[in-house]
């Protein structure tokens, strides 16, 4: 309602009930002076047709407050009393009219003691000096220093083991140093071994060498170069090598001997002991006049053997001895010069010297020989 300019009078005086909410009075104005309404109205909060359109207009909020939570829930609406509980630390005083004051003191320790039950969210333990891991079975916390098998741990310290996890039936957790046999490993530390895996009757080894017995050699063989062989189940390795040789064509005092050599080349092969070696000499200067002695051929890979001396076939050209029947090589124990030997009518074997070599000739030599050294 508003109260101003007169449009129309309430004269004269009205002494019952008038309904300013009727649709007669509802937009009228009106003034008044010294208005004693005390006694004499009754003003509704709610009007008589609160679902009629026309009333809805006057229809007062109750001056109610709606308090509820950040979230919303709980709500309550139209409340007009907010109590606050001294208990809880809450202070409520009064500074002026119309005017209340609350504040927060000291939440009393009867409040904080002890700690949070579950059902406020809590855990209720005191966790101060705990180490663990949390756990909660039926409502119940507890800090259990190692987790369960059953909730997907091992039940165990592990901070100083050194191993492999292993499990076992009922779920019982140990840390092995090494696998077993039994579990698909070798039960051995095999970081400082070098050699072959063997496992016999269950136990495992790392022989440095597989035993002839189970199908190897039993040697290390990597240092070896040749045929292997064995005898009497042990095996060994013949020294096999093949190579070049250079023979040299001298005498026992070469003086001025001078050569110059159109072919110069040898071979050998070595197996075992045994050294088969051939060599060919062609000559395209041959000159001598101070040298004096026998005929040698030095370079053999091998000195012979002290037990024996060894003889072998030459092909030559250049030797000029009419009375020399054969020519042969010959290589003598413990050395490994060659000398050139003939045998002569009535003189029995001698060594090839200066004078069965002229000098200015050409000389060609073609031999081989097998010697033990």
């Amino acid at each position: 309602m508003v109260f101003n300019y007169l449009t129309e009078s309430l004269w004269p005086l009205v002494t019952n009930a008038v309904d300013l909410g009727a649709a007669l009075n509802r937009w009228r104005k009106f003034w008044s002076v010294d208005a004693d309404f005390s006694g004499t109205v009754t003003i509704n909060r709610t009007p008589t047709a609160a679902t009629d359109a026309a009333n809805k207009a006057y229809v007062d909020t109750t001056g109610g407050l709606d308090v509820e939570e950040v979230d919303g829930s709980p709500s309550y609406t139209e409340t007009n009393v907010i109590r606050f509980d001294q208990v809880d630390g809450f202070v409520l005083t009064q500074p002026g009219a119309g005017i209340a004051r609350v504040d927060l003191a000291a939440i009393p320790t009867s409040v904080l003691a002890g700690p949070i039950t579950a059902a406020k969210g809590g855990t209720n333990i005191d966790s101060s000096g705990s180490t663990g891991i949390p756990l909660v079975t039926s409502g119940t916390w507890t800090i259990p220093s190692l987790v369960a098998a059953s909730l997907g741990g091992t039940g165990i310290d592990s901070t100083g083991a050194t191993g492999v996890p292993l499990i076992t039936i009922p779920g019982t957790w140990t840390i092995e140093a090494q696998v077993s046999a039994v579990r698909g490993g070798t039960a051995i530390d095999s970081s400082g071994l070098t050699g072959v895996p063997l496992i016999s009757s269950g136990a495992w080894t790392a022989p440095p060498q597989v035993s002839a017995v189970r199908g190897g050699t039993g040697v290390d063989s990597s240092a070896y170069t040749g045929i292997a062989r064995i005898v009497a189940g042990a095996w060994s390795a013949l020294t096999y090598t093949e190579s070049t040789w250079t023979p040299v064509l001298t005498f026992g005092t070469p003086g001025d001997l001078s050569v110059v050599y159109s072919n110069q080349v040898g071979r050998y092969t070595r197996i075992g002991r045994m050294v088969f070696l051939s060599f060919r000499i062609t000559t395209s200067t041959f000159t001598h006049t101070t040298a004096s002695g026998a005929c040698t051929i030095t370079g053999a890979p091998f000195s012979a053997a002290a037990s024996i001396e060894h003889v072998g076939p030459l092909v030559y050209q250049g030797i000029t001895q009419a009375s020399s029947k054969d020519i042969n090589l010959r290589i003598q124990s413990g050395s490994a010069t060659i000398d050139l030997l003939r045998s002569e009518s009535g003189a029995g074997i001698t060594q090839v010297v200066v004078a069965d070599m002229p000098t200015g000739g050409s000389v060609s030599f073609y031999g081989s020989l097998a010697y033990d050294v």
